[in-house]
């Protein structure tokens, strides 16, 4: 609901007041429900008969002149004005009068103009604009408190949380008062008032003492109430005293059986938590373990040989328990976890479905409203189900861009996808000093490296409940091993090259003998070259030249700014644009910056010495 503040003492006000009485304060508090312009007479139109907080607009100078415009202000007074602006036909500042300011003072009504030259119908438009926007954030600060209110009942936590909320939108001093409480005693008129609350004589008080304007509300249905006490030092407006009332109707529901719903958020967190351990088994390849955790809880989720991961990104502040249950219920036999690495991404693992049953996408159909999104992984084995969740979350970053919000991952890399089968037997020379290690480490050591090479150590380290300390330290280890270093990007591209080479099919005529080098593969190979610009096709010669002297940069945004000659500012929001068009998520610890160096290299944008070959100095 619009008030004076809104259109007079606000950000960017429409109307200034003329001529205020010495040593008042206009009413900003008040209320405008109804726009009306008045004729030459200064007479509201025939529909307006039964109105109720008016702001007329009526022409100034009137043609012809106005005899008495302390009659037709009081006329406007009795129905319903309670405030009227000057706005002269032509547009041009109105006058000032003291005749007519001094008959507004005599009915109590505030004289006001419009800020800037205005005729009448302008002037109702832009108040009527701002009245649109008014009632936009009155529903907006109602839907934040219902869902802030439906997320602690789920949650069995009290109100604090939804007083915190009501001072930051009320910009006043918010209290729940307690039947037990003194409360504010030592002040007469306050104490008397909060008393008549509590026993239940009046539901709602507001009154103003000591240049403090007070709100105050019974909460519950029996006395001694509680009571929710507000204060700010300007007079409370309509609409903010509505959300007052609204709020406490809220603060009376989360005060049934806290109790009890706190034992069963306990008992869901613990399903939570345990679905969370097996998935994190998975990622590890942990598979065995992982079917003896889950066959208690989730029967018969993981003894088929394979299934899809989806990841789900939740609508901001929206939560997130709330759309891990939605998924249960729509996925059926599914095994859901809350990500600990993003606090938005809820985690399903879906076993692979008959010939004839529903994918993973026709399940999660249901659960895809305004503000989600999902990515999908294709069917792998759960003994990669690491891998299956990378590219459901690369599947995410183009679910953001689609109508549907849903996509299913495409497939490998521009790269890694089209090399010819040789490049297995490269991979596998670069990896082999990890056979020394036990089965066991190797297996921990490789799906560690694999994660953090994705995103990073400390996302890695919460996925798979280690620390991020630890997650680094392993994948270090890998990379020790391979004969390349952790710090350069350019050596994390190649080892998780190696990887994704690894698990294709190998060359079984050519198995053995010298490895090819990874600089012919690159140099030689026109299939990928090819894809790689069809990849980079959507980036201008800016972004390209943006993208090559990150990579050169090794990441490191300062250095990158100070090389372009731009400020270090503008480095991130261009990544983020020049990502969202790749539709990969540019993080200089993330898997994205390794696709875009192979296309550069690929295409010459950047020389194919830039990526280091251990394979080549250990056959040379």
């Amino acid at each position: 609901m619009l008030t004076m503040y809104d259109l007079a003492a606000g950000q960017r006000p429409v109307l200034r007041y003329l001529d205020p009485v010495p040593g008042t304060r206009p009413d900003t508090a008040r209320t405008i429900e109804q726009v009306a312009v008045c004729d030459e007479r200064w007479r509201l139109p025939a529909d307006v008969q039964r109105a109720r907080d008016v702001l007329a607009i009526v022409p100034f100078p009137a043609a012809g002149g106005l005899p008495d415009p302390g009659a037709a202000l009081r006329a406007l007074a009795g129905r319903g004005v309670v405030a009227v602006a000057l706005a002269p036909p032509d547009g041009s500042p109105p006058p000032e009068t003291a005749t007519a300011a001094a008959a507004a003072h005599a009915t109590g009504l505030p004289l006001l103009a419009p800020v800037g030259p205005s005729d009448a119908g302008d002037l109702q438009a832009r108040v009527l604009r701002r009245q649109i926007a008014a009632l936009r954030d009155g529903v907006e600060q109602r839907d934040r408190l219902l869902r802030l209110s439906a997320r602690l009942d789920r949650q069995g936590k009290g109100a604090a949380p939804l007083l915190r909320q009501l001072e930051a939108e009320c910009a006043a001093d918010v209290r729940l008062i307690e039947p037990a409480d003194p409360g504010w005693r030592e002040d007469t008129e306050l104490g008397r008032v909060l008393t008549q609350v509590r026993r239940g004589q009046v539901h709602t008080a507001a009154f103003s003492t000591a240049g403090r304007h007070v709100v105050l509300h019974a909460v519950g249905t029996t006395a001694p109430h509680q009571v929710l006490a507000a204060i700010r030092p300007t007079p409370w407006p309509r609409p903010l005293r509505d959300l007052i009332a609204h709020a406490a109707g809220q603060i009376s529901l989360l005060r049934h059986p806290v109790v009890r719903r706190t034992a069963e958020r306990r008992l869901e967190q613990s399903g939570m938590a345990v679905q969370l351990s097996i998935l994190q088994y998975l990622m590890v390849g942990g598979v065995a373990a992982a079917v003896r955790a889950a066959e208690p809880l989730v029967p018969g989720v993981l003894t088929t040989d394979a299934g899809q991961v989806a990841v789900i990104e939740c609508a901001p502040a929206e939560d997130r328990a709330g759309v891990a249950r939605e998924c249960e219920v729509a996925v059926g036999r599914g095994l859901v976890a809350l990500c600990p690495a993003q606090e938005r991404h809820v985690i399903i693992a879906i076993p692979q479905p008959a010939d004839d049953g529903p994918d993973a996408t026709d399940l999660l159909a249901p659960v895809m409203r305004a503000g989600r999104a999902a990515g999908v992984s294709t069917p792998e084995p759960w003994t990669r189900t690491a891998r299956a969740y990378e590219s459901a979350a690369r599947a995410l970053i183009t679910a953001r861009q689609t109508p549907g919000r849903i996509t299913v991952h495409a497939g490998g890399t521009p790269l890694a996808s089209l090399l010819p089968p040789s490049a297995h037997r490269w991979a596998r020379t670069l990896l082999r000093p990890l056979d020394a290690l036990p089965a066991a480490h190797r297996d921990q050591l490789v799906h560690t490296a694999r994660l953090a090479l994705a995103y990073g150590a400390a996302a890695a380290g919460s996925l798979l409940g280690v620390d991020r300390t630890t997650a680094g330290k392993r994948l270090t280890t890998v990379m020790r091993y391979a004969g390349l270093s952790r710090r350069s990007l350019p050596h994390r591209a190649v080892l998780d090259l190696a990887f994704q080479l690894e698990e294709r099919p190998g060359d079984p005529e050519n198995s053995s003998g010298i490895p090819p080098r990874l600089h012919s593969l690159l140099r030689e190979h026109e299939e990928a070259r090819a894809e790689a610009e069809r990849f980079l096709a959507p980036l201008d010669l800016r972004a390209r030249a943006l993208l090559r002297t990150w990579i050169t940069c090794n990441g490191a945004v300062q250095r990158t700014a100070a090389e372009l000659g731009i400020h270090r500012n503008s480095v991130p929001h261009r990544l983020e644009r020049a990502g969202t068009l790749l539709e990969r998520s540019l993080s200089p610890h993330g898997s994205g910056p390794h696709d875009v160096l192979w296309a550069l290299v690929l295409t010459g944008g950047l020389p194919v010495d830039i990526v280091p070959d251990p394979v080549a100095g250990a056959t040379r």
